[in-house]
């Protein structure tokens, strides 16, 4: 049996009327909940909160939590300081920051590189190193020991070696020599 002809445009008509009432609703309803919860309307996708922030984010050691120092792990336990506890720099250290901060745009050019031979850490060449110069000047020599120190040491307390004279060495070849002009 065919329907009267204004009756289904009038059911399409209401149902029409009640889509709008139902979103506003449903806004409503997510309104009224973000604002009691304190949650962001971003996350109200039915998702638990993350909860309460970690006292110890980085973990813990022997129950105390672990703080980043980042200022201490620059300079292991080993540098030298300084009378106020702050880590000394060699000079070496500072030229190549210079450099790179040269390089990086940061600063002005450092120019070359100086002696570094007074630095606190410097080693002087090994003779089997590339940059070792048999020409080069000793350094200093060591400092004598304080007299007061020297006399409370007892008699033969330190063994000094004897000083040999230069010997020839076993198996070695004479090299011939020119004979000097006359």
């Amino acid at each position: 049996m065919p329907s009267a002809p204004g009756n289904g445009s009038k059911e399409r008509r209401s149902s029409a009327r009640i889509v709008p009432h139902v979103f506003a609703a449903a806004i409503a309803v997510m309104v009224v909940a973000c604002t009691i919860r304190w949650v962001a309307p971003e996350a109200f996708a039915f998702q638990r909160g993350r909860g309460k922030r970690s006292p110890a984010p980085y973990g813990r050691i022997g129950g105390k939590p672990i703080i980043p120092n980042p200022e201490a792990e620059k300079f292991p336990a080993g540098v030298p300081r300084d009378s106020d506890g702050f880590p000394v720099i060699t000079l070496r250290e500072q030229y190549e920051t210079n450099v790179t901060m040269y390089n990086e745009g940061l600063g002005p050019f450092p120019g070359p590189p100086p002696d570094f031979s007074i630095d606190w850490d410097y080693i002087p060449p090994d003779p089997e190193d590339s940059n070792f110069d048999p020409n080069a000047p000793l350094g200093p020599p060591p400092p004598e020991a304080p007299e007061e120190l020297m006399s409370l040491q007892p008699a033969g307390a330190i063994e000094w070696p004897e000083i040999t004279p230069d010997e020839p060495i076993p198996g070695e070849k004479k090299r011939k020599v020119a004979a000097a002009p006359e």
